[in-house]
């Protein structure tokens, strides 16, 4: 809810113009633009990914988007469990069923898991963060193409101030690799809390993660273009 519409596709169709042809960038606009962008990509290698879905294939949930409606416009991944929606009350096991419901739609979940400030100040970081991924993953088949996102709550910010206590990229790369430990090595385990152009090169220097999930400085060019020069 940064952007309008036709500024997310601008946005879109600069990226697939300087960035076409790197190796995963995945796009995650707002649900109205979707549908429009899947033809503009085509062809960059750049893809399409929605911000949420639900766990049920049909029924009466209005406002919500079927896994397979996505599917159906072009969306390759799905943002699931990320920290705003968990914020405002989505259970692990919603999680867990938007995590089969995706994958039967022939979508990849992109698992967003991360403790709290009073998690993080007990120490139950990874108590809390392996039972999350543990709860995603509940009567997933083994092999299942998924990605984990790393994101600490008490590292992000809101945008209205900067956070007092930001994550290191050790400390950060040391949680990806206990994720790694629970997943296996074939899932890609990426980090997501307040990453910008400033930090982002750092994470992507741990060996343990693969990739980052970029928030708010993904809504500009100016923000966003030296953090995708990485992949370049």
């Amino acid at each position: 809810m940064y952007l309008p519409a036709a500024a997310q596709r601008q946005l879109a169709d600069e990226i697939a113009n300087v960035y076409g042809g790197c190796d995963g960038v995945v796009l995650f606009p707002s649900l109205e633009v979707l549908g429009g962008l899947e033809f503009a990509l085509e062809g960059t290698g750049i893809v399409l990914g929605a911000q949420q879905c639900h766990w049920a294939e049909h029924g009466a949930h209005t406002g919500e988007v079927a896994a397979y409606n996505l599917a159906e416009v072009g969306c390759r991944y799905v943002l699931v469990g990320h920290s705003e929606r968990r914020a405002v009350g989505e259970t692990d096991d919603e999680v867990n069923g938007k995590v089969h419901a995706a994958l039967a739609a022939g979508l990849i979940p992109v698992i967003c898991v991360g403790e709290d400030a009073d998690e993080h100040a007990a120490g139950k970081a990874q108590d809390v963060v392996a039972q999350q991924v543990e709860a995603a993953l509940a009567d997933v088949p083994e092999h299942a193409s998924i990605l984990i996102a790393y994101e600490p709550i008490w590292s992000i910010s809101d945008g209205s101030s900067p956070v007092e206590n930001m994550i290191t990229p050790a400390e950060a790369g040391k949680m990806c690799a206990n994720i790694t430990s629970i997943v296996g090595d074939e899932t890609p385990v990426l980090y997501g809390g307040s990453v910008d152009q400033g930090n982002a090169a750092m994470f992507m220097e741990e060996e343990a993660i693969s990739g980052v999930l970029v928030g708010g400085a993904s809504t500009t060019r100016e923000r966003l273009f030296p953090i995708l020069d990485l992949l370049q």
